[in-house]
């Protein structure tokens, strides 16, 4: 898993910022929560185990089909729409937007994020 430096955890804020969004996180695959910028009354434990279970049901339907598991799964509400992209091989990044958002740019932004994660040098 890559570690989160501080900086790291900024940049964490600084995505949710720039993407408007309601809600950024990095959650493990089993369910816990590594790093949120939530609302106030939101269950940090609820969020990153439903995020969690909706990459489990993904991927279960993808082997069932014989096909690779998503890397990014995208839901729409009314108001809202979620998109849960793999942040590693171990957790997710989950971003919850306004209904109104421009898909692509996002999941492009978060692309641009996971990939600076992931060439950064470690905290030392």
């Amino acid at each position: 898993m890559v570690a989160m430096s501080a900086p790291a955890l900024t940049r964490i804020e600084e995505l949710k910022t720039s993407m408007e969004a309601v809600a950024v996180a990095i959650v493990s695959d089993d369910g816990r929560m590594l790093h949120s910028a939530l609302p106030s009354g939101v269950s940090d434990e609820t969020f990153a185990v439903m995020s969690a279970t909706v990459v489990g049901a993904a991927a279960t339907v993808s082997s069932d089909l014989k096909q690779t598991p998503p890397d990014h799964i995208i839901i729409r509400g009314n108001d809202f729409t979620m998109i849960v992209a793999r942040f590693d091989s171990e957790s997710l990044l989950v971003a919850v937007v306004g209904a109104t958002a421009d898909l692509d740019t996002l999941v492009h932004r978060i692309d641009d994020f996971i990939g600076v994660q992931q060439v950064a040098p470690p905290a030392g």
